[in-house]
C-alpha cells in the first residue's frame, strides 16, 4: 500500500487528485470546495482514531461525510495528509499495512501554517481540526523530525517530494511514485497535471 501524506497544506490532495484522475480508487470523492483540499482516505482516518481513541478526528464533521464504496483490494494508494503530524501515526500505519510505502509532501511549516489561515474559509474549516492537529510551526517542525525518526528506524520505504516541485516539476513526482511501484506513464502524468495544477489557488508561496 502506498500512502500520500505529510501535513496538511504540503500538496496531498493535488498528488491525490492527480493519481484519482489517472484512474486508481483512492477510496473517497469526497472534496472541501472551501479549502480546495480534501480525499482524505476514511480507511486510514477511522482506523487510526479507533486505534488512538481520537474523538472527532481529523475533525468534527468527518464521519458524516458520504464517501463512496470502498472495496478495499482495489485500493493501491490512499491520501492521509497528517503522517507526520505525530510518530504514532506510523506506527499504527505499519501494523495495518506490512507493506507500508510512503510519499512523503514536504513544506515549510511557516508556510503551512499561513496556508492554514489565508482565507476566512481555510480559517473556518481548519479550526474544527482534533486538537492533535493544532499545532504551532515549532511544534510541527519537532513532529515531522520524531515521525521522519520513526519511518527511518522501521525502514518503511519512502520517497519525498518538495511542495514546489509539486507545482512546478510533476516529473519528479511521477518519477518518486514509479520508484514506490505504482508503474505509471510519463507522458499521460503529465497531461493530467497540466490539466489540475491551477496556481492561482496557490495562496502560500
Amino acid at each position: 500500500m502506498i500512502v500520500i501524506g505529510g501535513t496538511q497544506r504540503s500538496g496531498t490532495s493535488l498528488l491525490t487528485t492527480f493519481v484519482k484522475d489517472y484512474g486508481f480508487n483512492v477510496g473517497t470523492d469526497f472534496w472541501h470546495q472551501d479549502i480546495n483540499g480534501g480525499l482524505e482516505s476514511p480507511i486510514i482516518c477511522n482506523y487510526i482514531s479507533k486505534k488512538m481513541n481520537l474523538k472527532e478526528f481529523p475533525f468534527k464533521s468527518f464521519n458524516k461525510i458520504k464517501h463512496n464504496t470502498i472495496y478495499e483490494p482495489e485500493i493501491v494508494i490512499q491520501k492521509f495528509s497528517f503522517l507526520l503530524m505525530d510518530s504514532r501515526f506510523i506506527k499504527h500505519l505499519s501494523v495495518l499495512y506490512p507493506d507500508l510505502k510512503l510519499l512523503i509532501t514536504q513544506r515549510n511549516e511557516d508556510k503551512v501554517i499561513k496556508s492554514k489561515k489565508s482565507t476566512p474559509e481555510r480559517e473556518k474549516r481548519f479550526k474544527g481540526d482534533h486538537p492533535i492537529l493544532k499545532q504551532s510551526s515549532k511544534e510541527l517542525k519537532t513532529s515531522k523530525r520524531k515521525a521522519i525518526k520513526e519511518i527511518q528506524k522501521r525502514r518503511i520505504q519512502n520517497e519525498q517530494v518538495e511542495f514546489d516541485d509539486i507545482i512546478n516539476k510533476p516529473k519528479k513526482v511521477v518519477e518518486k511514485l514509479n520508484l514506490l511501484g505504482l508503474g505509471i506513464d510519463l507522458d499521460k502524468s503529465l497531461n493530467i497535471f497540466n490539466r489540475i495544477i491551477d496556481k492561482t489557488k496557490i495562496t502560500i508561496k
